[in-house]
């Protein structure tokens, strides 16, 4: 005698086959092996603060990347406090094949210069912003042998503005009333 298959048992069958093909799907989009990925370094000498590792980086304002570590370096012969910040770039969303080294130059020497900004006034918290700066000051590179590339980076629009008002603040402490 044949028995009868449950009717419940084949649909709690067909959900959880659902459910599985679900999850196998998100898994394999969210994978990232399939992009082209290459990591920078940028090395900040003001403060990093509010800066965090998975913050984007953005090229113009386009989402090409992200922050993957932020380190400290203490060189105690130059007494230098740059911190490094490393950054993966997805490079096919770039379009442009920056992670050979003349074309790094090129740009670099294009005025290509990293700094932060701010992601939003109400967390404070900051992004990278890559762009082109017209009067930049000489590329500064803080490696001597690279691991990764360097971008270098420029001061952000607070930095300048906190520099002028401390200058302000100087001028008007050695004005002679």
């Amino acid at each position: 005698m044949k028995k009868q298959a449950s009717p419940r048992l084949i649909g709690a069958f067909v959900v959880l086959a659902f459910l599985v093909l679900a999850v196998l799907v998100g898994l394999v989009g969210s994978f990232k092996a399939f992009q082209s990925r290459q990591t920078f370094v940028v090395y900040f000498k003001g403060s990093v603060n509010n800066l965090n590792v998975g913050a984007k980086v953005k090229w113009k304002g386009v989402p090409v990347g992200q922050v993957s570590d932020i380190r400290i370096r203490w060189n105690q012969d130059v007494l230098s406090t740059d911190i490094p910040v490393f950054i993966q770039l997805d490079l096919d969303r770039l379009g442009l094949r920056i992670d050979e080294t003349d074309v790094m130059k090129r740009e670099v020497a294009s005025g290509l210069r990293a700094r932060t900004q701010m992601e939003s006034l109400i967390s404070g918290m900051l992004y990278i912003d890559l762009d082109y700066i017209a009067d930049a000051a000489p590329a500064r590179f803080v490696e001597k042998e690279p691991l990764y590339p360097e971008i270098p980076a420029a001061p952000s629009p607070f930095d300048e503005i906190g520099d002028l008002a401390f200058r302000i603040a100087d001028n008007i402490a050695n004005i002679d009333f």
